[in-house]
């Protein structure tokens, strides 16, 4: 456990590729952080309301570029929360373990000119993991985010 939360605090996604298992490792392996790469920011269609003729292919352009910065600046906060990351709780269940490890609030840089909305306010996240022993290794087989 300690090897894999050393790891998850720095998203080396070398050292935690190998204990993970099962459809745990597809998760891990479809998270954009543990490439060292930022969350993507999706955003809706861009309207060109703009009076001075510019056309829409340029806008989106724009919008694209945007948002490729935007990514960049938010990566930083990203790599800062799950460094923040503790251990809650952790213990044997059976012949497995369980621990629980929590990420504080996500930390929203200003950027000016640039109005960020959330579906849901950035808050801590509690993910809980479950291991198990197999050939002689521990790995993390199933995780779940709090809800």
């Amino acid at each position: 456990m300690y090897t894999y939360v050393e790891a998850f605090k720095n998203l080396d996604a070398n050292a935690m590729r190998p204990l993970v298992t099962g459809t745990a490792r597809e998760l891990f392996e479809a998270s954009e952080l543990f490439e060292g790469r930022a969350p993507k920011i999706e955003i809706g269609k861009v309207r060109n309301e703009a009076s001075d003729g510019t056309p829409d292919e340029v806008v989106e352009e724009m919008a694209e570029e945007m948002t490729r910065q935007l990514e960049q600046q938010l990566l930083d906060p990203y790599r800062k929360m799950y460094s923040q990351t503790e251990v809650v709780s952790g213990g044997y269940v059976g012949d497995e373990f369980h621990f629980q490890l929590r990420k504080p609030a996500l930390e929203i840089p200003e950027i000016p000119d640039v109005e960020l909305n959330f579906s849901s306010p950035p808050s801590p996240t509690d993910t809980f993991f479950k291991m198990r022993k197999e050939n002689g290794a521990w790995l993390i087989y199933e995780y779940a985010y709090a809800h």
